[in-house]
């Protein structure tokens, strides 16, 4: 008896379970990435409707907030973000600046 067909199966079998493992580990990091982006997006939104409601309430936004905002607005949007914050950010934007902390 010959043990070729053994070996073929074996093979194929290996073959075959190797493919699926990758193909599910696969699904699940499109998961996580995709969970990951949202979280990071909703961070990135609370942050800049906090910083700009400071900026808002103080009547004025220092140079380096700025900065950071347009900063976290830039990778916002980036990651698919968009909607109101666009209207607020054109809000902080036509507000005076100060450069330096009094």
């Amino acid at each position: 008896m010959s043990w070729d067909w053994v070996q073929n199966y074996l093979f194929e079998f290996g073959v075959i379970t190797t493919v699926g493992y990758l193909f599910r580990n696969s699904s699940n990091m499109k998961k996580e990435y995709k969970a990951t982006k949202a979280g990071v997006k909703a961070l990135l939104r609370d942050r800049l409707i906090s910083a700009i409601h400071k900026a808002k309430e103080q009547g004025f936004v220092y140079i380096y907030e700025l900065d950071n905002i347009t900063q976290m607005y830039k990778e916002y949007t980036n990651l698919g973000g968009n909607g109101s914050i666009r209207h607020m950010m054109n809000e902080v934007s036509k507000l005076p600046t100060k450069t330096k902390i009094t």
